[in-house]
């Protein structure tokens, strides 16, 4: 929908849609006139009917659009029919200008989107599946020790795999409310890191979380989407062979989470616009990490159902490199508490029970005797009189099965017998 009324579409094929905010005068309706503005295909001003335009604009993300029913200043409408448009026609053209203008950076912003989720899927599955394969040598070979880190990053990966399709899930539902609970804000940042390491630890970049939390905090259930975009914004711009470091801090009122690594340096201007939708500064830009700037926006979206703070700050001494300019970098995040408790949130559970029988014990086989040979009976004995040891029992002696004439069978009676 436009603020003018619109005929969209090609001469054979179009729609006509009011204006948000200018209605098209009656005189000017019909399905005829619609029809004949519809075969104005030619880019530019059309005089109509009454002293009114027409502007026809062409374009790859919209296609063929004419605006109808327009009074730019200067133009008077013939026998007092409708009111001038405050607008002139050059205001007119900068507007679908604007239009348009937004509409295709709105379409690359999901192009990237798409490429940059092609990526990370990519990613994750190439990395469960070496994993998977590395898994079946170490079996093979009886090394349970790398077996089993083998395992856990198999896991971690299908960690990661979820949590990026949950931020997908969550961009294509911004529209449905989520119910708040409290979650264990620590625990799902942790929970992030471990999913992280594995793949910290091919690029020499240590990955570590340090502090500990008693506490709740009261929003929906997607924690893990904060922690994920800025950790995974820490990957991507940190150099190689530098730490990464997760801070939790926590007070009477508040949860305090920092995320430090190695940034590119921002410019005070930029500093602030850091959580923009689809900003990236030019140090960053430089980088071609395939960054879209959106993740930032989201993650502070987030923060703010929990009723929380996101901020950005850069600190201490500059280092160059053969990239650019780096700096020490911290996104904090601060959550309200809403449940407090004595005992930490996050602790290991070692499990109870037996362990788990991964199958059925079989039962030994009976062998039974075969048809027609030699046996015995066995002798059923009475509760309360067992034989004791040394007692042999009589064996009861076999019967020889007579042999019965088959079912169907008439028996021949030999000739010559009354």
């Amino acid at each position: 929908m436009f603020v003018f009324p619109s005929v969209s579409g090609q001469p054979d094929d179009y729609e006509f849609s009011d204006g948000l905010l200018f209605r098209l005068n009656p005189d000017l309706g019909g399905s005829g006139k619609i029809r004949a503005y519809a075969q104005k295909t030619k880019p530019g001003w059309y005089k109509i009917d009454y002293n009114y335009s027409m502007f026809v604009h062409k374009s790859a993300e919209f296609g063929l659009i004419r605006f109808v029913g327009l009074l730019p200043n200067g133009d008077k409408p013939l026998a007092g029919l409708g009111e001038k448009h405050p607008f002139s026609k050059k205001e007119i053209e900068s507007y679908v200008e604007s239009l348009v203008d937004g509409e295709r950076l709105n379409r690359d912003r999901i192009k990237d989107e798409i490429s940059l989720l092609i990526h990370d899927l990519r990613r994750f599955s190439t990395s469960i599946y070496q994993n998977a394969v590395a898994t079946k040598k170490a079996i093979f070979d009886g090394d349970s020790g790398e077996a089993e880190i083998r395992i856990e990053n198999t896991l971690a990966a299908q960690a990661m795999l979820g949590i990026r399709t949950d931020i997908l899930d969550f961009t294509e539902s911004r529209g449905v409310e989520l119910e708040d609970s409290n979650i264990p804000v620590y625990r799902r940042f942790d929970k992030v890191v471990k999913s992280f390491q594995p793949g910290c630890r091919l690029k020499n970049i240590e990955l570590a979380i340090s502090g500990s939390s008693h506490s709740l905090v009261r929003g929906p259930d997607c924690a893990e989407i904060i922690a994920y975009i800025l950790i995974d914004n820490a990957l991507k711009y940190s150099p190689l062979n530098h730490n990464i470091g997760v801070r939790v801090d926590e007070s009477k009122e508040h949860v305090s989470i920092s995320i430090t690594s190695l940034g590119p340096v921002m410019s005070e201007n930029e500093l602030p616009r850091i959580f923009e939708k689809g900003f990236r500064s030019a140090s960053a830009r430089l980088l071609d990490s395939g960054g879209t700037g959106y993740g930032l926006f989201l993650a502070k979206s987030l923060v703010a159902r929990f009723h929380g703070e996101i901020r950005c700050r850069q600190f201490g001494e500059v280092t160059n490199t053969n990239k650019g300019a780096f700096q020490d970098t911290a996104f904090e995040v601060i959550f309200p508490i809403s449940e407090f408790r004595a005992a930490p949130v996050y602790q290991h559970q070692e499990r109870k029970g037996p362990p788990r029988q991964l199958s059925p014990a079989r039962k030994p086989s009976v062998v039974q005797p075969r048809r027609g040979a030699s046996a015995t009976k066995k002798t059923k004995v009475a509760r309360g009189n067992t034989p004791s040891a040394g007692v042999t029992l009589a064996k009861e002696p076999v019967q020889k099965r007579k042999n019965k004439p088959r079912r169907g069978r008439r028996r021949v009676k030999p000739t010559g017998s009354d």
